[in-house]
């Protein structure tokens, strides 16, 4: 966390560098997952998942012991191909925007399926579940140099998640920077440093995903007893993943109806930039609102790990800490309101947040 911070803290051009090289070396990874799967076959190998369409297992089940409730899961990935959006005043080509939309969609579902497939391939049914099952998909697949390439595997995967830390930290950073701008919250997240880097957003927000990891990591198995701690890291990390999840489909789903009053509201401005009929956004929206309900219910239906935790606790943990955090947003909210200053312009908040009128006036 600490490093993904100071990645995060340094010249954007140079971060977005080592993140390009990282993405390279992650989709090579995730062909490795499905080549694993692919040689566990050719090799006489039978699958370990029945893919039969007659007796198998295509068939989706609901309750508590269904599996539609995995979709909840699966449903993460898509949601943050929205997270580089924050980034939306930096971009100089607008057409970048929906042509990574797109392609960002498409890639991240063949990812997916990829890695899925080499799991349900090469890996037992009892492991499937595990965080380490990518890298067992791997290790199994590719026989005498399994060990080996899962090695690099693992390394590789090691830099996705630190490099992926730094990604949310300097995107999410920018929403935190214009609100403290706006006075959402309070004036001290909208400072930069020299790189404009937003960076007391940037440290709020590994100080926060600090308390988390030693919240599932350290003080949780020394707190818990009668649970492996492994067991309950694991545990403690999906349903934290499953909060964010909730979180994430409402905030998406406002995005859906933002549009709507936004077109209302600003008729003239909408109508000058629109790119596509009107009955598309109402389209749009039915269809947003529709897969935000299913997120929901595919959530909250059944524990992502059932072996570990039942329904009722399981729902009980994801709507408290995502109730928590919404209250915890709202009184941040109330809070950067009293520190607002009426007599105040635009020019000056920005003046004062890069560091002087000479400044702003060379910006421009």
């Amino acid at each position: 966390l600490a490093l993904s911070m100071l990645l995060s803290l340094i010249r954007f051009r140079l971060t977005q560098n080592i993140i390009s090289t990282v993405f390279v070396l992650y989709g090579g990874a995730v062909l490795l997952i499905g080549l694993a799967g692919l040689i566990w076959l050719f090799s006489g190998h039978p699958a370990y998942t029945n893919l039969a369409f007659s007796g198998g297992s295509w068939g989706i089940t609901f309750g508590s012991s269904g599996n539609f409730t995995i979709f909840g899961f699966v449903i993460l990935a898509l949601l943050g191909i929205e997270v580089p959006l924050n980034m939306g005043v930096e971009i100089t080509n607008m057409r970048a925007i929906t042509r990574y939309l797109l392609w960002g969609s498409i890639v991240v579902m063949l990812a997916y399926l990829i890695g899925t497939f080499g799991v349900m391939m090469a890996v037992p049914l009892k492991d499937q579940g595990n965080t380490t099952a990518i890298a067992e998909a791997v290790q199994n697949g590719f026989g005498p140099a399994g060990k080996v390439l899962a090695a690099i595997f693992d390394v590789i995967i090691i830099g996705v998640f630190l490099f992926n830390a730094s990604v949310f930290n300097y995107s999410f950073g920018r929403l935190l920077f214009v609100s403290g701008l706006d006075r959402r919250l309070p004036a001290a997240m909208s400072k930069v440093n020299a790189n404009r880097v937003p960076w007391v957003a940037v440290v709020v927000q590994t100080i926060i995903a600090s308390v988390f990891t030693a919240a599932i990591y350290i003080i949780g198995p020394l707190v818990v007893s009668g649970v492996a701690p492994g067991n309950l890291s694991n545990l403690m990390y999906y349903i934290i993943l499953a909060a964010t999840t909730l979180i994430w489909i409402l905030s998406i789903a406002i995005l859906f109806v933002d549009v709507i009053i936004i077109r209302f509201k600003y008729h003239e401005t909408f109508a000058r930039i629109q790119l596509a009929p009107d009955w598309v956004f109402y389209l749009c929206l039915v269809l947003g609102l529709i897969g935000s309900a299913v997120g929901f219910y595919a959530t909250l239906t059944a524990p992502w790990v059932p072996s570990l935790i039942d329904t009722t606790h399981w729902d009980i943990w994801i709507v408290t800490i995502a109730g928590v955090s919404l209250l915890i947003g709202i009184a941040t909210y109330f809070i950067g309101q009293a520190t607002i200053k009426k007599d105040v312009t635009d020019d000056e908040i920005i003046a004062k947040v890069i560091g002087g009128k000479k400044q702003v006036l060379d910006s421009h």
